[in-house]
């Protein structure tokens, strides 16, 4: 019974706390407008061009015309 007691009051106690860090949490449009994140042209990075393959990746400098494969833009960090 006292287990009982104790698995009904926990979770009601627990229930009852504030959670400190909701001041300190962001939202998508302040995520957005941060200056690291830019939606077309990231600084400091250069686009790859992958294709999946069966296993991994193949990854280009330059787009491929007429690869058939299913295409993952992604970037790496420029070279300086």
């Amino acid at each position: 019974m006292k287990k009982l007691a104790v698995m009904i009051a926990l979770p009601l106690l627990l229930a009852a706390c504030d959670n400190p860090w909701l001041d300190y949490r962001t939202g998508e449009r302040d995520a957005l407008v941060k200056g690291w994140y830019a939606r077309e042209n990231p600084p400091g990075l250069v686009p790859i061009y992958c294709y999946k393959t069966l296993a991994e990746l193949e990854c280009f400098d330059k787009p491929r015309e007429n690869d058939e494969r299913q295409a993952v833009w992604t970037y790496r960090a420029a070279d300086r």
